[in-house]
């Protein structure tokens, strides 16, 4: 288990004008938590330069344990100001809790801020966008106070604030048993715009 793509904990990833791009994969194994991308307490910031966070769950191949998560956002802040911003995910398969991208506090405290900064028409642009996989149900853990099932999108904390740039939030759940959804919102979930 825990074949990760991407693991940053307690990091800075700053940029001027320059594209930020995190890309990560999750391997395949008897086993789950492969998730693509794991971001824990961590800064990614720009001021023009495009940020995309893009990552794949692997597979668990015992098929038990699951959270075979594309995207595992715990705590940090993404933040631009005319760069666009892209948050994806897409689990893999394999037990339960296969969800594209789940985003909550981190374990010790802090929550995840996501933030357009910009100022007009050319404000960032804020989207998370995620695919679940075919799981087998929802279970507890990994973050979250409600079980997480194959959703799109589960998001249990997050501070999402905007000047003037649009915020988009879409997901596609998969899988069978509960908790499927295309995006599941849940707890301190807070959007200024």
């Amino acid at each position: 288990g825990e074949k990760l793509g991407a693991f940053i904990v307690f990091d800075s990833i700053l940029s001027d004008s320059g594209a930020i791009t995190i890309t990560g994969a999750g391997s395949t194994g008897n086993g789950g938590q492969n998730f693509g991308i794991a971001l824990a307490p961590t800064t990614i910031q720009s001021t023009s330069g495009a940020i995309t966070i893009n990552g794949t769950g692997g597979n668990d191949t015992g098929g038990v344990t699951g959270y075979n998560i594309g995207t595992y956002w715990l705590a940090g802040t993404v933040t631009s100001a005319t760069g666009n911003i892209a948050i994806t995910g897409q689990s893999g398969n394999g037990g339960p809790g296969d969800a594209g991208i789940v985003i909550a506090c981190a374990f010790g405290g802090g929550c995840p801020v996501l933030q357009s900064t910009g100022v007009g028409v050319g404000a960032a642009i804020l989207s998370i966008a995620g695919t679940g996989g075919n799981g087998t149900g929802s279970a507890g853990g990994v973050g979250l106070t409600n079980n997480v099932g194959n959703a799109g999108v589960a998001i249990q904390d997050i501070t999402i604030s905007s000047v003037d740039g649009d915020v988009g939030i879409a997901g596609t759940g998969a899988g069978t048993g509960t908790g499927n959804y295309g995006v599941q919102l849940a707890g301190g979930v807070q959007l200024h715009s």
